[in-house]
């Protein structure tokens, strides 16, 4: 049985949309079913400005320009997605995580923008996330075990 997020903030981190937009990898059905589930406005989908930069890397290196106009359309999307600025706020909040579990920058800014915007679930496949316990983490691979269960 896959988590119900119904009337949550949501938090997507960016190999979410990758997987999900990509259709390729291990957690691509997990991906799908996470956007499906969360962009159907009955949850709140948010994810940082940092995401558009971490998506659109490979799909510039190889001139992908459909991949490139399909994250750029979705992630702009605000009828699907709210794309959150990297204020000074999120990023003194990212500077205190780094400094007190050593987070990484990318990671930091994730974090930061879902508590920064009140979301209580945020969602990766990164299993290197260290969040503060009032978010709650979970990882793509959950949801691979209850479409195959």
């Amino acid at each position: 049985m896959t988590p119900d997020f119904s009337g949550q903030r949501v938090y997507l981190d960016a190999n979410v949309f990758i997987y999900a937009l990509e259709s390729q990898g291990p957690f691509t059905r997990a991906a799908q079913l996470v956007l499906t589930n969360v962009c159907n406005r009955t949850s709140v989908a948010l994810t940082s400005e940092l995401t558009l930069t971490e998506v659109l890397v490979i799909p510039l290196r190889t001139n992908n320009k459909a991949a490139i106009a399909l994250y750029e359309a979705f992630l702009t999307d605000v009828s699907k997605i709210e794309l959150l600025p990297v204020t000074r706020t999120v990023l003194r909040l990212a500077a205190e995580l780094r400094a007190t579990n050593g987070t990484k920058l990318p990671d930091a800014i994730h974090i930061a923008s879902a508590l920064d915007n009140r979301c209580s679930t945020f969602i990766s496949q990164d299993k290197r996330i260290k969040a503060p316990s009032i978010l709650a983490v979970f990882a793509l691979s959950e949801f691979n075990a209850a479409l195959d269960g």
